[in-house]
């Protein structure tokens, strides 16, 4: 997700994501990692994200209000009745 939407926050915002991502990466390589210290960083990555969720969900809204205006002006839609002619007795 922060690859997909990290453009959307400033350094300010993105860094302690990335921190705390990286953090967890280096834990999971760890095979003697304890089970309390994974969920722990995985708490943490999880409270740095909320930033980045806020962050998509103001901006599905934006793109929600104003695409109510531009469905209007889109394509025009063509009501038409498909008529199998094989199928008709003359």
């Amino acid at each position: 997700m922060l690859k997909d939407y990290g453009d959307r926050l400033g350094e300010a915002e993105r860094s302690p994501i990335q921190s705390k991502l990286d953090e967890l990466r280096s834990i999971l390589k760890d095979a003697d990692a304890a089970t309390q210290r994974i969920r722990s960083a995985t708490d943490a990555l999880l409270t740095a994200s909320q930033v980045l969720g806020q962050k998509v969900y103001e901006s599905s809204q934006a793109q929600a209000a104003g695409g109510g205006t531009a469905a209007k002006g889109g394509d025009d839609v063509v009501e038409a009745e498909i008529v199998d002619e094989g199928d008709q007795e003359s």
